[in-house]
């Protein structure tokens, strides 16, 4: 075992000031000393270690320690040095030294002076985006569910005896925006399960909304008239007359493409009397895909002439006859209203409620109530024959009638899956396709649709 390292600590005393070396790291002192009796190094032995332990020689925070009082009072005269020897083993570290501090790195930029520059640059992208969801225009429209309203009070008849009529039957509607959606108007479509979003051009089919709703107002206006004189017609009344359906367009490849032309007008066929468009369309429904029709054609200047073709299956429905032409009018028409009958559906446009309108009529004029007292909607396109056609937004317009209250609600066949597809309570759907199949529904609930008196006759 080595011999202990002798560490000597020398300290010099004044009256008034003692001032004190430390011992460098490692460093040993000789052994001196001085006169000076056993009390009195004990005594600076001692202070020297409170000092060493309290560093009363130095500053803390600006503030200097005094000396302790003891070795203050401690009087020695003349100035004298005293060496303490004391005996350290140094084979393991008698105070631990702490490593060195590692250098201050320079401040970086303070997080709080970047923080605004931050928020104020989020703030900018929110009101570009903003702005740009307000300006910029999509290419959609939106459709939601609109209403379902009574139709008898739409219907207002002059000169002619009317009946108590319920508020029972209900036209269904759609609302459309008015013009192409914004950013922001895209997102409240997208979070809404009520909202469909449709591509503009089946919407205005490239049309200015002015155009879109001029067109909208005319075929209002058609589905009016024509469910007046589909309801009259049904009563007994001759309201249209005519001398015979004239061809506007040929489909080419079509039955009649190389027998009929545009501009001939068809006076008979099927060996009866073509008076109106409605006369030759009834005959080609009696046929089937494969039979023939005789018709005479008559040429716009020229004579009459006969015509015999071979109807084809209608491309969309194969079991459908199909002659092939297009843009049917009927030539020389006149309209013989017996009274006045007008339909004020308000600002509701299109022609989708022609059914209801014909139902509302008929309801009008005949005692009773044609539904019972059952709330019905209904909804479909009506034509001269009294054929129910197909509309859109039906199943929007299930919603409407369903929040109305509606028990049934009318749609045109092959319509009635979309229809309930968003329903949720027990409302029933019954798909029809003609007036009669409206009106046998109707029965069905008890009233008298299929027997309705009238005393309105032609001739009367």
């Amino acid at each position: 075992m080595p011999a202990p390292i002798m560490a000597i600590m020398t300290t010099s005393v004044t009256p008034a000031r003692t001032r004190t070396r430390r011992p460098g790291r490692g460093e040993t002192l000789s052994a001196s000393t001085a006169r000076l009796g056993a009390a009195a190094a004990r005594r600076a032995a001692f202070a020297f270690r409170r000092r060493a332990r309290w560093r009363t020689g130095g500053s803390v925070a600006g503030l200097r320690s005094p000396l302790p009082a003891s070795l203050a009072a401690t009087a020695i005269e003349p100035p004298t040095t005293t060496s303490v020897s004391t005996t350290v083993d140094t084979t393991s570290a008698t105070l631990p030294v702490a490593p060195p501090e590692p250098p201050l790195s320079p401040p970086g930029p303070s997080r709080r002076a970047r923080w605004p520059w931050f928020v104020g640059a989020i703030g900018v992208l929110v009101v570009a985006a903003s702005l740009f969801a307000l300006v910029v225009e999509l290419p959609y429209y939106t459709i939601a569910p609109g209403s379902a309203r009574p139709t008898e009070p739409t219907i207002r008849v002059e000169g002619a005896e009317t009946f108590p009529a319920g508020d029972d039957l209900l036209f269904t509607t759609v609302t459309i925006s008015q013009d192409r959606i914004n950013g922001f108007e895209w997102l409240q479509a997208e979070l809404s399960p009520d909202v469909d979003l449709v591509p503009a051009d089946q919407i205005d089919g490239g049309q200015t909304p002015e155009e879109n709703q001029q067109l909208n107002q005319q075929l209002m206006d058609n589905s009016e008239d024509t469910a007046v004189v589909v309801a009259l017609e049904h009563l007994g009344y001759d309201v249209v007359s005519g001398t015979g359906a004239t061809v506007a367009d040929i489909v080419p490849g079509a039955p009649a493409d190389g027998f009929i032309n545009p501009g001939d007008t068809v006076v008979r066929a099927a060996g009866q009397r073509v008076d109106r468009v409605e006369d030759l369309v009834a005959e080609i429904e009696k046929l089937a895909p494969g039979d023939e029709l005789t018709m005479v054609v008559e040429p716009a200047d020229g004579p009459r002439r006969p015509v015999t073709v071979e109807l084809a299956a209608f491309p969309d429905a194969p079991d459908e006859p199909f002659l092939g032409v297009a843009g049917l009018t009927t030539r020389d028409v006149e309209y013989d209203f017996p009274f006045e009958v007008t339909i004020d559906p308000g600002q509701v446009r299109g022609p989708s409620a022609g059914l209801a309108f014909t139902l509302a009529v008929l309801d009008v004029l005949t005692p009773g109530d044609i539904s019972n007292g059952v709330p019905v909607a209904v909804t479909g396109t009506i034509d001269g024959l009294g054929r129910v056609g197909p509309i859109g937004g039906v199943d929007l317009k299930a919603l409407a009638a369903e929040q109305a209250g509606a028990e049934l609600f009318l749609v045109p066949a092959g319509e009635e899956d979309d229809a309930r597809s968003r329903v949720t309570g027990d409302m029933e759907i019954v798909p029809v396709e003609t007036l009669q199949d409206a009106l046998e529904a109707l029965d069905d609930l008890g009233g008298h649709a299929t027997d309705l008196e009238s005393p309105l006759r032609s001739g009367e």
